[in-house]
């Protein structure tokens, strides 16, 4: 969590410092030690390290519900510490050969120095935006403010050094393993309002033309979810046969809206039937993950 913090700080200074060219901070690399330090590539220049000092815990009673971070329509629960600290960027002249002049590498530090000044002072930087990334950092800033300028603690008379000290709070947690697999970018759903208005009185006559039955279904799709009604006949084996799109699902078939709302069930009779017959017909909602969800049945009488 922490270190993740001192780790997204270094990066950004030394992204900010790279891109501004300036002299001692053109070739930032990003070797990291035990200590977080960035070196630039010429060891006559300035070294960067970032360091968090402390972590006090910020709490009230009361906040112990799970926070909802993010920006809108993207947020996302988890278990927080709110920590206030302060965390220090140290600046230091590496060491500087005989033949060159101290006083150069002074005049680059300072300049290093104003311009991460003025960089962090940003407001996306102040109010914690600028921190942000598409990972999972483990912390959400609330804020950052400059506090203080001023030599090391532990060499105060190191002319060659100055500290920057800001302040911060904000939320941490620890990082989380990233998932696994495809992302998904949308979710096909249908909503069909129940009840549907269930055909009445519908009849047909063995050898003689298919019944065509009008179905008004309340059928509305999402996200590219197909617009269609399935049906079958139930019953070891019905007279006739239900005539529409084919399916995966022996004995189911499938109908797209004759008109906005409406969907044409069409039942063949048989040729012949030796006497009259009731064929119940079942309707429903296609579903990778089951054979069908269940709206309503109707029934067909089939004269002889």
């Amino acid at each position: 969590m922490l270190n993740s913090f001192e780790i997204r700080l270094a990066d950004m200074v030394a992204d900010n410092l790279a891109d501004a060219g300036v002299a001692g901070a053109a070739a930032v690399v990003r070797p990291r030690d035990d200590l977080l330090v960035m070196v630039v590539e010429n060891p006559d220049r300035v070294m960067i390290s970032a360091q968090v000092l402390s972590a006090s815990p910020s709490h009230h009673l009361g906040d112990d519900s799970r926070e909802r971070l993010g920006r809108k329509n993207d947020y996302r629960m988890r278990t927080t510490l709110h920590f206030d600290g302060e965390v220090a960027l140290d600046f230091q002249i590496s060491p500087t050969p005989a033949e060159s002049d101290p006083a150069d590498f002074r005049s680059n530090l300072l300049q290093i120095v104003d311009l991460v000044l003025v960089l962090l002072h940003a407001g996306n930087v102040r109010n914690g935006e600028a921190f942000r990334t598409e990972d999972d950092l483990g912390f959400e800033l609330d804020g950052f403010r400059l506090v203080g300028i001023g030599p090391l603690p532990n060499e105060p008379s190191n002319t060659h050094a100055i500290r920057v000290l800001y302040r911060y709070s904000g939320r941490f947690w620890p990082v989380e393993a990233p998932a696994v697999g495809e992302t998904i970018a949308a979710l096909p759903a249908r909503i069909a309002v129940l009840p549907i208005q269930i055909p009445e009185n519908v009849q047909a006559t063995a050898g003689g033309e298919d019944a065509r039955i009008p179905v008004p279904v309340d059928l509305r799709a999402f996200d590219g979810a197909p617009v269609s009604l399935v049906a079958r006949l139930e019953g070891a084996s019905p007279p006739g046969q239900l005539i529409g799109d084919a399916t995966d699902t022996p004995g189911l078939v499938s109908y797209a809206p004759t008109t906005p709302g409406i969907f044409t069930v069409v039942y063949r009779p048989p040729a012949t039937l030796s006497g009259d017959a009731l064929v119940r017909v079942a309707l429903s909602l296609s579903h990778p993950g089951r054979k069908t969800v269940d709206l309503g049945r109707f029934a067909i009488k089939v004269a002889s």
